[in-house]
């Protein structure tokens, strides 16, 4: 019941138990280190919290120690992600969003039909697979983000707030 991560997933699904965990953790933290290229971008509150959403994930999915209970931190950087998505009702946003819910929260309970849950989700550690297929997409998101012009998060979530008339004018 332990090691329910992205690379306990892949040794799993190869059946390479043996497998250094180097051989994952070396590309992930390059890619994770990869997204602070963009300083100019420090400053937007996009770029700001797509790092938090990003390292939410990746401390779940390359710990070689995660638990079911610890997707609780994964899941919140899934939601973090799926806020600051500008087109948040496209198929392939909510298609993750349904895997995330189905593999984590109802392929761990007693809601999942005990067959699934013991001869699919458990033995590959599936419950990886949506965060990682996430995770993956928000890094390519956070390269290729460019800073915005106005707005800083979708409209569909945020709203943006006016200033009082009085604090704008000068004593």
């Amino acid at each position: 019941m332990q090691n329910i991560s992205a690379i306990g997933m892949i040794k799993k699904i190869l059946g390479m138990y043996d497998l250094s965990n180097f051989v994952f953790l070396v590309p992930a933290l390059f890619l994770f280190g990869l997204q602070y290229i963009k300083i100019n971008l420090y400053n937007d509150l996009r770029y700001q919290l797509g790092i938090l959403a990003s390292a939410l994930i990746f401390i779940v999915l390359f710990s070689s120690g995660s638990e079911s209970c610890i997707y609780i931190i994964a899941m919140s950087g899934f939601v973090i992600w799926f806020i600051l998505q500008e087109k948040p009702y496209n198929k392939y946003v909510i298609t993750l969003l349904v895997l995330a819910i189905l593999l984590s929260v109802l392929g761990s309970s007693d809601l999942a039909p005990a067959y699934i849950k013991k001869e699919i989700v458990r033995p590959y550690a599936l419950k990886a697979l949506p965060f990682l297929i996430t995770w993956l997409t928000l890094v390519c998101q956070l390269l290729i983000m460019k800073k915005a012009p106005v707005t800083v998060l979708s409209n569909h979530y945020l709203e943006e707030e006016e200033m009082p008339s009085n604090l704008n004018k000068k004593d």
